[in-house]
C-alpha cells in the first residue's frame, strides 16, 4: 500500500525511524519525497520494467527509493556497498539500472562515477 494512503489519515505519524540514530521520516515525507523522486525518474524517461539501482549505506532515503520506483513501475536493485567496484559495476550492468543512486557513503561511488 502507498504511503499516499497513510499521509492522507496519519501525516506527521513516524512511517520509518532508524534505530540506531533515531532519525526519523513521517508518513507525510515519505509521500512527498518518494512522489518527487518519481517524477523525477519519469522526466528522464524511467519508464515501467525500467531498472533503479540504489548504492547506500543504511539510511532512510532507501525507502523514498523504493517507493519511487513502485510509483513508476520499476524494480529496484540494491547493491551492497562493501563490494569491491568489479562486483558492484557487474551488478549495476547486469540489471542494465537505468537510474544509478549513490550516496556519499558508499565506499565505491568515486569509482562508479
Amino acid at each position: 500500500m502507498y504511503p499516499g494512503k497513510w499521509a492522507a489519515m496519519n501525516p506527521d505519524k513516524p512511517a520509518l525511524i532508524m534505530a540506531d540514530t533515531e532519525e526519523m521520516i513521517t508518513y507525510a515525507q515519505l509521500e512527498e519525497r518518494s512522489l518527487r523522486l518519481a517524477n523525477y525518474m519519469r522526466s528522464i524517461g524511467f519508464e515501467k520494467g525500467d531498472h533503479l539501482a540504489v548504492m547506500a549505506e543504511n539510511r532512510i532515503e532507501i525507502a523514498e527509493a523504493l517507493w519511487a520506483a513502485l510509483r513508476t513501475g520499476g524494480v529496484i536493485t540494491m547493491v551492497n556497498t562493501h563490494l569491491t567496484t568489479a562486483e558492484a559495476a557487474y551488478i549495476i550492468n547486469d540489471c542494465d539500472a537505468k537510474v544509478l543512486i549513490v550516496s556519499t557513503g558508499a565506499d565505491k561511488s568515486a569509482d562508479l562515477a
